[in-house]
């Protein structure tokens, strides 16, 4: 796998899991809390947005990594 594509996959891997983690196995299940006693909110919106960043720049390489390979076998 050429390694355009490969870091695309593997930001588009963990943009999915965040949101995943956070609402399944955060809210969820609740088999483990990010913290105890505390207002989670600043927590639940970091790692979603964090989620959402990762999300971008994964669709960003991906676009990217096909234009070059589109690019490189036209020539």
């Amino acid at each position: 796998m050429p390694r355009p594509h490969a870091w695309a996959g593997f930001s588009l891997g963990l943009g999915v899991f965040q949101p995943f983690d956070g609402i399944v196995d955060h809210k969820l299940l609740r088999q483990h809390q990010i913290r105890y006693g505390v207002d989670v909110t600043p927590y639940d919106w970091a790692w979603n947005v964090a989620a959402l960043i990762l999300l971008l720049i994964g669709a960003a390489l991906a676009v990217r990594a096909a234009r070059h390979a589109r690019a490189g076998s036209a020539s």
